[in-house]
């Protein structure tokens, strides 16, 4: 059995919760993701970042991936447990080095994280 990788499981995140790839811009992707999770909760007035029809979109995204959620408007967001524990992976040095390496660190393959 594999043992579990948050980085790993953060990659699982990004592909399939968040649609992204590793071209182009992937690190700067990242960290636009990184600074919208940091940004939360939104409701203290930090969403005027997002007052456009592309941020809000993006939290949209953030929101469809289920790393924030929120009440009657998106500008009210706040983090989800799965959110939390996304930041933690990107603050984490070790892991934001593997997630933004050549590749990346492929999926985990643990009994958590492998698909049933």
């Amino acid at each position: 059995m594999d043992e579990h990788s948050e980085a790993k499981w953060a990659y699982g995140v990004i592909y399939d919760d968040l649609h992204a790839c590793g071209c182009g811009y992937a690190d700067a992707r990242l960290e636009l993701v990184r600074e919208a999770l940091r940004d939360c909760p939104l409701y203290d007035g930090s969403w005027r970042k997002y007052d456009s029809p592309i941020g809000e979109w993006f939290l949209c995204l953030l929101d469809g991936a289920g790393l924030i959620e929120h009440g009657t408007s998106i500008g009210g967001s706040w983090l989800t447990g799965k959110g939390e524990r996304f930041l933690a992976v990107l603050d984490d040095e070790d892991s934001w080095r593997a997630l933004n390496g050549d590749m990346g660190p492929g999926y985990c393959e643990c009994a958590e994280c492998r698909p049933a």
